[in-house]
């Protein structure tokens, strides 16, 4: 089944001639990767430009493929190009990246897009990741909160199910509690003193259909002076059947195994959605 991730490039730049380089990895092969190369040159325009641009090869029968979409009425059998030259007396351009992939079976694939900061022009470049399908709603971010590409040198992996595109609504973010930490585990080996701490996400989905798995990347953890100390990992999703036979809520558990060089006291858990999103950090309390 064909899977279309919508990465839109927005750049604003001044004239002249400049290009730069993206790479696109999947995520379940990292053996599979794309370079994709955008820029401007005086001599070209905003369709295909013979001797510019480079088309894209067919779609291949196993793995993944991604391009920049074009639409050139005077090409019409030309959808994609793996590099794509515009035209330079247009301070503002728009490229939008096509990810397409058959890999992980139903499972479905995600993909990085990384890139060299130091290799971008004079100008404002930000990227925003978007999932579209006709039939299916889909998480985007707001334009608000587009990343900069100058910097950050990566957009981390966002997932999206293979057989449907699947709608949340915000996360209903940490559940703080009163007896916090929700959960302490103190194991006897290598550290008596080595203490776990369990972190729970809650999700709705405004969809109707199955959910499969939240959309979360990670949880980062911050000390009280703002300073980035872990980043939890994903145990499982639990999924509960509440409305039609259907999953209408979700849970992700994260294990944060703190350093033996971190404090007792309070930290932050800031969850981190696939897509580059955040939302509010809630307090947790470290005992050891």
């Amino acid at each position: 089944m064909r899977i279309v991730i919508l990465i839109l490039l927005i750049a604003a730049v001044t004239q002249g001639e400049w290009s730069f380089s993206l790479t696109i990895e999947s995520v379940c092969d990292t053996a599979v990767e794309q370079e994709l190369i955008i820029g401007t040159h005086p001599e070209c325009g905003a369709g295909f430009d013979l001797g510019w641009d480079v088309m894209r090869p067919p779609y291949p029968p196993a793995g993944a493929l991604a391009y920049l979409y074009i639409d050139d009425p005077a090409n019409p059998g030309i959808d994609g190009l793996l590099t794509d030259i515009r035209s330079d007396s247009q301070i503002h351009l728009l490229w939008r990246i096509h990810y397409y992939t058959n890999l992980c079976g139903t499972i479905g694939d995600s993909c990085k897009l990384s890139w060299n900061p130091d290799s971008l022009p004079d100008g404002t470049f930000k990227i925003i990741p978007s999932l579209e399908d006709t039939g299916w709603r889909a998480p985007t971010i707001d334009w608000s909160e587009a990343l900069d590409m100058s910097a950050h040198s990566s957009l981390p992996p966002f997932w999206i199910s293979h057989m449907a595109y699947i709608s949340y609504t915000s996360p209903l973010a940490v559940r703080e509690r009163d007896d916090l930490p929700e959960e302490i585990s103190v194991r006897a080996f290598p550290n008596p003193f080595n203490s776990s701490i369990m972190i729970s996400f809650d999700y709705e989905s405004d969809s109707a259909k199955p959910l499969s798995r939240p959309l979360l990347a990670g949880v980062e953890i911050y000390d009280v002076a703002g300073r980035r100390v872990s980043v939890a990992k994903l145990v499982e999703s639990t999924s509960e059947i509440t409305r039609d036979g259907y999953a209408a809520n979700s849970r992700s558990i994260y294990i944060w195994e703190p350093a033996q060089s971190l404090p007792s006291g309070i930290y932050f858990a800031k969850g981190v959605m696939a897509c580059g999103a955040t939302f509010a950090p809630k307090r947790i309390v470290y005992l050891k």
